[in-house]
């Protein structure tokens, strides 16, 4: 198991790319979006608990994911970006290790509505991927 957050944002970002429709999905957040739906994932919390045997730690991570349509024709673009809603909490539960990098997903929460990204205003989700990695502590 590879046990680290990039790993783990990396397979959360894999399954955004696998999405239908999902058009950019790049390994990290770009500046500027280039085509639309887009999706980028990136860290957000990170609790360790280290009360457990010495030299290891339980990591608590929040992963955040945003899956991005664009704003022009609301009705429009609601219909496009709705879906996701179903189809990411579905994949992530589909592989609930992420790809063997994490020990497991506890919670998939999200947000729906007006999104503002690099000073653009987008129509999309927010989500938040909850999961816990068990490993030892390193200096």
């Amino acid at each position: 198991m590879a046990n680290t957050i990039t790993d783990a944002v990396a397979a959360i970002q894999a399954v955004v790319a696998a999405l239908p429709g999902i058009l950019e999905a790049p390994a990290n957040p770009l500046e500027s979006i280039g085509e639309l739906p887009y999706g980028h994932s990136f860290p957000k919390k990170i609790k360790v608990d280290a009360s457990g045997p010495a030299g290891s730690g339980k990591w608590i991570v929040t992963i955040g994911t945003d899956i991005l349509c664009g704003r022009q024709d609301l009705p429009a673009d609601v219909a496009l970006a709705t879906p996701y809603g179903d189809s990411f909490p579905n994949a992530i539960w589909h592989d609930p290790t992420l790809a063997g990098t994490v020990d497991t997903v506890n919670e998939v929460r999200a947000t729906f509505g007006e999104v503002t990204y690099a000073k653009v205003v987008f129509i999309g989700w927010s989500f938040e991927i909850d999961f816990k990695i068990e490993k030892p502590l390193t200096s």
